[in-house]
């Protein structure tokens, strides 16, 4: 298919829907948990979830810690998640956004409450 058929057709092929988080949860949280479940709630559409897991360490919980947290949350999840690890969160869903122009990418972000919600 050339690049003219492909640009064409393009709004008429579902695209598959992908939600992304990233970051170093050195070390997860339920917090964390609970901002990918309601984005898969958000989304319930959405073919995966794939978290980009950062190769920080905080409190002796490093990237292979983490992974094994994420797996027991997993399970939890309605939805298909998948684990990268990589050293740089950020610019791995970039450079998986680029590599993967046929999907639809959904950054999912978090905040913590504590930072924006102080009472006065």
């Amino acid at each position: 298919m050339n690049n003219l058929t492909k640009y064409l057709i393009e709004d008429l092929v579902d695209k598959k829907q992908v939600l992304c988080f990233a970051g170093n949860f050195s070390p997860v949280t339920y917090g964390h948990f609970n901002v990918v479940e309601r984005a898969s709630k958000k989304y319930p559409n959405a073919d995966k979830i794939i978290i980009f897991i950062g190769d920080g360490v905080r409190d002796n919980i490093d990237q292979n810690d983490t992974m094994l947290i994420w797996n027991i949350y997993k399970k939890y999840l309605p939805m298909k998640v998948e684990f990268i690890p990589t050293k740089s969160p950020i610019q791995a869903v970039y450079t998986y956004s680029k590599e993967n122009p046929q999907e639809e990418i959904i950054w999912i972000l978090g905040t913590r409450d504590n930072r924006h919600h102080q009472k006065n």
